[in-house]
């Protein structure tokens, strides 16, 4: 599927397509060779190769992507798992480059869970004056050579090329190939974190590995920069599953060290990309875990809890936060999540949502879950994200029907209720009469939640966020007095519904709820109710 429509010359006398810039192909089956002689459009300034399916083998040669895009400034090619995903561009290497007045407009590549020779990779180097951005994520090795970071980056030097941000690590598994010692796999690693500095000095993007996330890794990173930008972190797939369950394996206590350091970091105030693994447990400020939607698909593990220490209650300080990705781990309340997001980052244009098939919880019981979009569950506390433009949530990567787990009604909300048509009034009324029908239904819950509520020591809430609060935190604090309740999701329907003028979403203009791209949010509704309209 194409990000924008695509065009010809012809085409173009017929329609009023523009011309195509950017193209995502997201690829959930084995194309074989279909990748090396797809007919890329010349137009294309970005293009993005997601690779979906396990195969033993998966060749992209890089050259007809280049001779046929000669825009081309934005290249990623990404694996959902380390599976023989190999990238090969060989056609220059016998030329002389002393003689060759051939330069690639190209200005960032991105590759994870994809093996490139590094020889290769650095003929393309050779070629690439402009590059600003090259992360080499997760990188496959073969059994005849091992990539050398130290080697890569006097490259990069000695060409003169000046990145804005960098990234290399290797893929290593349980069972390496490799003797050791061997030279440091990730650039993250203390040896080699003074290297990329020299080559990205003035870098706000932070990058890396979330195997390397440590108190004294954080530590050194926060002096080498005054402010932050950029943060993402990844982590590896397995190699024999389709799915991560990684919680305890290699991202350890990375995602409470992000979480701690997101709370505590002055640097982050200016941060505008967040793209990490996340435990809700964490944003739980009061201990509301009851109603938990994911207790249903849990299951006894076989091996001894897992012990891990919870962060002191604190919020996020990266408040002007637009673009935010985020892998959920372990159990999840999802009035927790939503209600933290849209009071803790109210400037959010770009929401994505997903977590692993099977997780482990806190308790050391596998955990296999989904989204949860119902109403009560409080999807419908992101409605108060005014500049909220995209919304990319996976509810279940079991692909159940989204019909079978909710209705429309629960969803009614993200449609425009602004609508003059007679029938959009219609639904409007019903919706509207199907929600207080579904609150009503709440009662026993709410009284439940008054209940434990009363038993809290008087006060202990207001002391929480008392602690060192500057007053714009003691305000958000306040907004977040009933994080996790009913009663929160309840004051919220009946904002939506009640209150004069009030449009959910008003900026919403692209939205996936399961399908592989975004679309309008009516378009992607009517697709996924479209065999049980209720």
């Amino acid at each position: 599927m194409l990000t924008a429509n695509t065009t010809t010359s012809t085409r173009r006398l017929l329609y009023k397509f523009s011309l195509l810039r950017e193209l995502v192909l997201r690829i959930s089956f084995n194309l074989d060779d279909t990748l090396n002689t797809f007919p890329y459009p010349a137009t294309l300034t970005s293009l993005d190769l997601d690779l979906m399916f396990p195969t033993p083998t998966t060749i992209v040669d890089l050259d007809p992507i280049l001779q046929s895009c000669p825009l081309l400034e934005v290249l990623t090619v990404k694996a959902n798992r380390v599976s023989g995903h190999w990238m090969v561009w060989t056609i220059l290497e016998q030329h002389d480059r002393q003689g060759q007045d051939h330069h690639l407009r190209l200005r960032s590549l991105i590759l994870k869970n994809i093996g490139f020779p590094q020889p290769q990779l650095e003929n393309v180097l050779h070629f690439t004056p402009a590059l600003k951005v090259l992360k080499l994520m997760s990188m496959e090795e073969d059994n005849c050579w091992t990539y050398d970071w130290t080697r890569l980056m006097d490259l990069i030097k000695t060409l003169g090329i000046q990145l804005n941000a960098a990234d290399f690590s290797i893929f290593s598994s349980n069972s390496s190939r490799f003797p050791e010692p061997r030279q440091p796999a990730s650039s993250s690693s203390p040896e080699l974190a003074p290297r990329v500095h020299e080559i990205c000095p003035s870098t706000t993007d932070w990058t890396f590995d979330a195997a390397t996330v440590t108190p004294s890794f954080l530590k050194t990173l926060s002096l080498r920069t005054s402010f932050v930008t950029t943060l993402e972190l990844y982590w590896k797939p397995a190699v024999d599953t389709s799915f991560n369950s990684c919680c305890t394996t290699h991202l350890k206590d990375a995602p409470r060290l992000i979480h701690e350091y997101l709370c505590t970091s002055p640097q982050l105030v200016h941060l505008r990309t967040l793209k990490a693994p996340i435990r809700v447990d964490y944003m739980d400020l009061f201990g509301r875990r009851t109603g938990n939607s994911t207790d249903n698909y849990k299951t006894v593990a076989t091996k001894p809890p897992i012990i891990m220490p919870s962060p002191h209650p604190a919020i996020w300080m990266c408040r002007g936060l637009k673009t935010l990705h985020i892998e959920l781990h372990g159990n999840s309340n999802p009035r927790v999540l939503f209600g933290y997001i849209s009071r803790v980052l109210p400037h959010l244009e770009e929401l994505h949502i997903a977590r692993p098939y099977v997780c482990e919880s806190e308790s050391g019981s596998l955990v296999y879950a989904r989204i949860s979009l119902l109403l009560r569950d409080g999807f419908c506390l992101l409605s108060r994200l005014k500049h909220l433009e995209r919304l990319f949530v996976v509810p279940n990567v079991s692909e159940v029907a989204l019909f079978s787990v909710c209705n429309m009604m629960d969803l009614s909300w993200l449609l425009d209720s602004t609508s003059s048509s007679s029938s959009g009034d219609r639904n409007d009324i019903t919706y509207k009469a199907q929600r207080r029908k579904e609150v009503e239904r709440w009662l026993s819950q709410r009284e439940r939640e008054d209940y434990q509520e009363s038993a809290r020591p008087p006060g202990s809430i207001e002391l929480l966020s008392c602690t060192n609060a500057s007053e714009e935190d003691r305000e958000i604090w306040h907004q977040l007095r009933h994080l996790g309740m009913y009663l929160d999701v309840e004051e919220m329907v009946r904002e939506m519904d009640d209150s004069e003028g009030f449009r959910p979403l008003p900026s919403l203009c692209q939205l996936s709820l399961g399908s592989f791209f975004m679309q309008q949010p009516k378009v992607e509704l009517d697709f996924l109710f479209s065999d049980n309209l209720c």
